[in-house]
This record gives structure tokens, C-alpha cells and sequence, in this order.
């Protein structure tokens, strides 16, 4: 873990900082929502610089997913409406 400097460092701080960068953008690919939801309560929460970058990734790729989810749907909902 990086510097915590005299601190225990929280949960999330070790999650974050732990987790590879592969599987936080497969989880925030395949789990926008909650992956969303955890980020940005990492990106808001943790201390350390490592953690903070990772829960920051994993929230801003989470939004697009969501964004692109969203798009989708009602893109597929306007176009079966004409018929």
C-alpha cells in the first residue's frame, strides 16, 4: 500500500488499492450501476493517492456504461414506438 502516513488505512482504501486495474473496468463494464455506486463512494472516501485514481476509473467508466445503456434503450424505444 502507498503512504497512509500513521493511519490505518479503511476498507476501501485496500480494495482499491489491491484490485488490479483489468478487473475494475471488467467489473465496471459488466456492473455499471453498483460499479458507479462504489466508485464514487471510493473516489469521495479513500485517502490513499492509488485508491482514489482507481475508484475514479472505475466511476468514470461505470457513467459511460450507463450513459451508453441508457442511449441504447431508449434509442430501441423510440424506434419501436413508429410502428
Amino acid at each position: 500500500m502507498s503512504n497512509y502516513q500513521g493511519q490505518q488505512p479503511s476498507w476501501l482504501d485496500k480494495q482499491f488499492s489491491s484490485t488490479s486495474i483489468v478487473i475494475i473496468v471488467l467489473a465496471s463494464i459488466c456492473c455499471a450501476l453498483p460499479a458507479f455506486i462504489f466508485g464514487l463512494v471510493g473516489w469521495l472516501t479513500c485517502t490513499d493517492p492509488i485508491s482514489k485514481r482507481n475508484a475514479m476509473i472505475m466511476c468514470i467508466i461505470a457513467f459511460v456504461m450507463l450513459a451508453v445503456g441508457t442511449t441504447l434503450r431508449l434509442a430501441g424505444l423510440i424506434l419501436t414506438a413508429g410502428r
